[in-house]
């Protein structure tokens, strides 16, 4: 007999001859996990017994073709018990079958006698499916020596990829490690930039502040007469400390005396002739810009005159240090 799932057919062979053909119902399928039963029923029905001779049963894991089955029959029993040329699907065998328990009346018949003759007549046959098998079984084992150096050389790549991903994982640990150490250094820094950045926005208000009271200071008070410095008295000449503290007290004991006079240039001139002071010490070049000259000199101006030079006394030492000379061209 023949079955075959996937198209539900059912065949009955004798002598190699198919008899009858059966479709079986959609979706059935053989029940696994069950006790195959030979010669009888299973359970209840177990009075269906089998009276005749059973020989060389064997379960395939194929539907055997029509010439399969046909080639099997004229091969004889004898032949099949010798030498099977499906052996590599053959699932249930013949020779473990009898093995089993067994129940009821058996008699076990004696095949060699009957078979010696068979087998005698068609022995070169025999050798034939003995070296057809033995061909395959040394491919089989060709190509499971081959599987095993495979499997060996796919262990040692297996190996070494573990290795490698052991490094990888080590390598990872110290990247993620020396990451987390740079984060905590970041927002070290980025907590220092914030206070760095406070305080910068900090002196920059107080920048801005200061700007503001020189802008508000320079447009409230008398700005510093550069040009006096244009006069033969201190041109190309080295402004020592001296000379510094000279230009600030300058007009301390005379400006009062100025009060009320209209600046001319012939008062200059006067005030140059009877100034009891050095004619290089006193910067009567300052009275000539447009500040003073043809002006009254009124009490406020005279304090102007006066207080004008105190801030440029404190650059006495960077004169002095840098012995800078001025020089105009």
């Amino acid at each position: 007999d023949t079955w075959r799932a996937s198209s539900h057919s059912h065949k009955y062979y004798a002598n190699g001859k198919k008899l009858s053909f059966q479709q079986t119902a959609s979706g059935r399928l053989l029940n696994t996990g069950q006790t195959l039963t030979l010669g009888n029923w299973r359970g209840d029905n177990s009075n269906h017994e089998f009276g005749g001779e059973m020989v060389n049963l064997n379960f395939y894991a194929k539907e055997l073709t029509a010439s399969e089955v046909k080639t099997m029959a004229d091969d004889g029993m004898c032949i099949n018990m010798v030498v099977d040329q499906h052996e590599e699907v053959r699932l249930l065998k013949w020779e473990e079958i009898v093995k089993q328990p067994r129940s009821g009346t058996i008699t076990e018949i004696d095949m060699t006698g009957t078979c010696a003759s068979t087998i005698a007549t068609k022995l070169p046959m025999i050798i034939l499916y003995i070296k057809q098998f033995a061909a395959k079984l040394k491919k089989a084992e060709t190509n499971l020596n081959e599987t095993a150096e495979e499997l060996t050389e796919t262990q040692l790549e297996l190996s070494e990829k573990k290795e490698t991903e052991l490094s990888l994982n080590l390598k990872l640990d110290n990247v993620s490690s020396q990451l987390n150490i740079t984060l905590v250094q970041l927002n070290e820094t980025a907590e220092k930039l914030l206070e760095v950045s406070t305080r910068l926005n900090e002196t920059e208000k107080g920048l801005d502040r200061a700007v503001k009271e020189l802008e508000k200071y320079n447009n409230t008070k008398n700005k510093w007469d550069w040009n006096i410095f244009l006069s033969e008295q201190f041109i190309n000449q080295t402004v020592s400390p001296e000379q510094s503290e000279q230009i600030r007290t300058s007009w301390d004991d005379i400006a009062q005396k100025l009060v009320g006079f209209t600046i001319t240039e012939d008062l200059i001139k006067f005030w140059k002739i009877v100034d009891c002071l050095e004619t290089e010490g006193r910067p009567w070049s300052m009275l000539q810009s447009e500040d003073y000259l043809n002006q009254v000199l009124t009490e406020d101006l005279a304090q102007q005159l006066t207080s004008t030079w105190d801030g440029v006394s404190g650059m006495e030492i960077l004169f002095y240090r840098a012995n800078i000379i001025l020089t105009l061209s």
